[in-house]
């Protein structure tokens, strides 16, 4: 949560900084436009792309805890078969 909370603000800041930046400038406010929507897609492509990796993080730590609780319940159904056998 931590991290999430700091690269929102990370980038939120860093947003904020450029706008402010493009403002100020001394250019015309058509070029000033497409400085500006150069960077929002760029920082849409780059959030996407870090959503993409988190999401298969997630998909992969899910897999494996899936597949530890499969082969635990192997063990568990295997020693309750062996008591019942027993008794």
């Amino acid at each position: 949560m931590d991290y999430l909370k700091t690269t929102f603000s990370f980038l939120l800041g860093a947003g904020l900084g450029v706008a402010a930046g493009i403002l100020t400038a001394p250019k015309k406010g058509k070029r000033t436009r497409a400085d500006i929507s150069n960077f929002i897609d760029d920082t849409k492509s780059e959030l996407e792309e870090m959503s993409n990796q988190k999401l298969a993080e997630a998909k992969s730590y899910l897999n494996q805890t899936v597949e530890t609780q499969r082969k635990n319940a192997k063990k568990g159904i295997k020693k309750v078969k062996e008591v019942a056998t027993i008794s």
